[in-house]
């Protein structure tokens, strides 16, 4: 969390949107699992889904070549967490409500998982960072459990999450449909702020760093 670019590692963990928000598919892609590659660390190891309040919701391993399959839990195991979809983002760390088209949705959010593998312990998150002349690009992924079909759309500030004293307006225009749906968060950061959105992803296989390696 010291450079400029941390902006767009948290709007990953924030859900966040740039201002020209995007309109989003009809039909947001959904998924029982996490299927992904850990570039961080060597060997097996294990990733492990953690709620502060629950504690474990879900575990898997991972293979020598770093993959793995995450099953996500069903609703009864964080049925007590759910809160409503318009505030969906408060459990990770974004303040600020939404509007939703179905007023009685109630949601759940997942952006990283915990990861023990070889020398590296720690959280980590599916994302891939590219570096420009000036400037630094991200692009990931999350999940999002609603317990109907919404869209969810607003402005949130996200800066809480980053922990710097600076505004980070996300602005989120996303569709989901009941159970869990894949988003994808895409920004830039450089020296003269940050521009994210968030779109409705796919399931294809993510690769996961450690917060440290973005």
């Amino acid at each position: 969390m010291k450079n400029l670019l941390l902006p767009s590692l948290a709007l990953t963990l924030a859900l966040a949107s740039c201002s020209s928000a995007p309109t989003p598919p009809a039909t947001a892609e959904q998924t029982d699992s996490i299927t992904g590659t850990v570039v961080s660390g060597s060997g097996t190891g294990k990733v492990i889904l953690k709620d502060d309040a629950l504690g474990q919701l879900s575990e898997a391993p991972v293979a020598a070549d770093g993959s793995f399959t995450l099953p996500l839990p069903a609703p009864a195991k964080f049925s007590s967490r759910l809160m409503t979809a318009t505030e969906v983002l408060g459990s990770i760390g974004c303040t600020g409500t939404l509007q939703s088209s179905a007023p009685g949705a109630k949601g759940y959010g997942v952006v990283t998982l915990d990861l023990t593998r070889g020398n590296k312990v720690g959280k980590a998150l599916a994302g891939q960072v590219t570096n420009g002349m000036a400037s630094k690009s991200f692009e990931g992924r999350a999940w999002i459990y609603t317990d109907q079909a919404t869209t969810l759309s607003g402005t949130v500030d996200c800066q809480k999450l980053v922990g710097i004293g600076i505004a980070i307006p996300a602005t989120v225009n996303v569709t989901t449909q009941a159970g869990w749906n894949v988003l994808k968060v895409s920004g830039t950061g450089s020296l003269f702020g940050v521009n994210a959105k968030v779109e409705n992803g796919t399931k294809e296989p993510t690769t996961w760093r450690t917060l440290d390696e973005l």
